[in-house]
């Protein structure tokens, strides 16, 4: 017997998670195309997404999240790239759909520490960069996150 594939509906979870890839990694090429000195050429490391099963609905459906990829480069900037990091990632959130944006500010002047959050209140996804400049309690980088919010397969569909 045949197995029948289904074609791959937009809302589905593994469509999510594929075009939030792509714009993460449109985001990274954005920060070390040369707009921010410190990260041309700089090094990327990779931590793969993690994914979990939500409660099963009336129906016995589960729903799927997913946080991650994970991003992150060990390279010192300075409070002007931070600066500049914001701009970018204002309008990269901006242009994908994320429309609370935040920017914690407790932690800038004195330790050195910044914090962007931009999230999507219905789907529940989140995008996240914290960075961390050179000083005696952190260790100098740029981390940049994703969590998809919880979406039914597409087999599920």
């Amino acid at each position: 017997m045949k197995k029948v594939t289904k074609t791959l509906s937009p809302e589905a979870f593994e469509a999510v998670c594929s075009i939030w890839e792509q714009h993460i990694n449109e985001f990274i090429f954005q920060l070390s195309d040369g707009s921010i000195p410190t990260l041309r050429n700089a090094e990327w490391s990779v931590r793969k997404k993690r994914i979990f099963v939500c409660e099963p609905d009336p129906n016995g459906k589960k729903k799927r999240g997913a946080c991650g990829p994970y991003f992150s480069s060990f390279t010192s900037l300075n409070r002007a790239a931070a600066g500049a990091v914001w701009k970018l990632f204002k309008r990269f959130s901006k242009e994908h759909g994320l429309n609370s944006l935040e920017r914690l500010r407790n932690n800038e002047k004195e330790l050195g520490r910044y914090d962007f959050r931009a999230s999507n209140s219905e789907t529940e996804d989140e995008f996240s960069c914290s960075i961390y400049l050179p000083g005696e309690w952190n260790k100098a980088g740029i981390h940049i996150s994703m969590t998809i919010g919880p979406r039914y397969r597409n087999e599920d569909l």
